[in-house]
């Protein structure tokens, strides 16, 4: 899937000098034969570049082809990357769709099943469920001019059930409008006006004291907080995300209901209390790199800053006495040496200042798995994928054995 991805984002980035690229993901739910859930991924990739012309679409999926040679000499590329793509999604259940129109862009897309359907952990949907609750009903103003970016905003608001009013431009007369409107906030991209103008404007809500949130890219430099202390104004850098979003808005709107984004778990400051209350040196032990990176980006958006790695059983067990992990995220299936072979041997390590909480993580639940995991010394179970709750709850229940053991 990351291969797939690479190489259609690659690809509308490479051939999209104006406008944009915009990426897309969704899910639906399917009920199996057995009548079990499935979820079935849908991804999207847009771009508003060169585009392909309808004789050259039933061929760009062939081997060593690309739209002309001056494509290639320009572009570069060996002409595999969309052959590798289409292949790959056959390999996985799919297929790749195209549509195109030269000079106003293309649209991959495709299509995978995944088996199993991951209800939200409770406390995800219960956090959910509060920031609703704050949101639901309030009135933004969003001034963007990027239509793709402003349907997504738009898209998330009326999921919270906020009133959203979109607009590509104000005049000044319209600027009047909005403070006599007296909207719960304003979401600003400040592409959309000329930058005189823009600060005019924002003076102006932060004279009537009307919340906005300032949209920065990548490279933008937030602005001094110091310099908007007194005021109601939050940024947020793109691209856009929910979870980014109604994190800014409730930080800016949920401070009269109690609103604290330390207790909020979707928060990025909330989440990052966790690593503050129970605070670890942590290893993650998993030979496939894409795991030991999903695992290490959840642990770091917990506040975990610094997670150690190891490839295989042999590595951790060389790297336990040196780092003194206190809690191991320990793969099962590895090359040179296993989970299970790894945690006997380090629990049979006798000078380590406290044994280390042993979490066993595989991609499957078969029946007596687990029982040899706890019978070698390991302390839990987690099975694939990791989700950010179920995580948490490993930890909080097996912390304890830290801090007895320090005692």
């Amino acid at each position: 899937l990351q291969q797939v991805m690479s190489n259609l984002i690659g690809n509308a980035v490479k051939f999209t000098y104006e406008g944009e690229a915009f990426v897309s993901f969704s899910g639906r739910e399917v009920i199996t034969e057995k009548g079990g859930r499935d979820l079935i991924l849908h991804c999207s990739v847009r771009d508003t570049g060169i585009g392909i012309a309808p004789e050259n679409q039933k061929r760009i999926f062939e081997a060593f082809t690309q739209v002309d040679e001056t494509t290639t000499r320009k572009h570069g590329g060996t002409g595999l990357g969309l052959a590798i793509s289409r292949e790959l999604c056959r390999l996985m259940g799919g297929d790749i769709g195209l549509e195109s129109e030269v000079w106003k862009g293309s649209h991959f897309h495709f299509e995978l099943p995944f088996g199993g359907f991951a209800e939200p952990d409770p406390e995800t949907q219960k956090a959910r469920a509060r920031r609703k609750k704050i949101l639901t009903e309030k009135k933004i103003v969003v001034l963007c001019r990027q239509s793709t970016l402003a349907s997504l905003i738009n898209h998330l608001c009326l999921r919270y059930g906020i009133e959203a009013i979109v607009t590509p431009e104000l005049t000044q007369h319209q600027m009047e409008e909005v403070i006599q409107m007296k909207p719960d906030c304003l979401i600003i991209d400040p592409a959309s006006q000329p930058q005189g103008q823009l600060g005019r404007f924002c003076g102006l809500l932060n004279r009537h004291g009307i919340p906005w949130v300032g949209l920065l890219t990548p490279v933008d430099r937030k602005p001094d907080e110091a310099t908007f202390a007194e005021m109601k104004v939050d940024f947020c850098f793109k691209p856009i995300t929910e979870e980014i979003l109604m994190d800014t808005l409730c930080n800016l709107l949920g401070k009269d209901e109690g609103y604290d984004a330390k207790d909020d778990p979707l928060s990025i400051e909330g989440a990052r209390t966790f690593a503050k209350q129970h605070p670890a040196k942590v290893m993650v032990v998993d030979d496939v790199e894409m795991n030991r990176k999903i695992c290490s980006k959840i642990l770091q958006n917990l506040g975990y800053a610094e997670v150690a790695m190891a490839t295989n059983g042999a590595e951790a067990l060389e790297a336990v006495s040196k780092v003194k992990p206190d809690v191991i995220f320990m793969d099962l299936q590895m090359p040179e040496m296993g989970g299970v072979e790894a945690a006997e041997k380090i629990r049979a390590i006798r000078d380590l200042r406290r044994q280390p909480i042993i979490i066993a993580i595989t991609g499957h639940a078969l029946t007596g798995v687990k029982e040899s995991c706890l019978a070698v010394g390991m302390d839990d179970f987690m099975t694939k994928p990791i989700e950010v709750g179920t995580l948490k709850d490993v930890v909080t229940r097996n912390y304890g054995k830290l801090v007895n053991t320090a005692a």
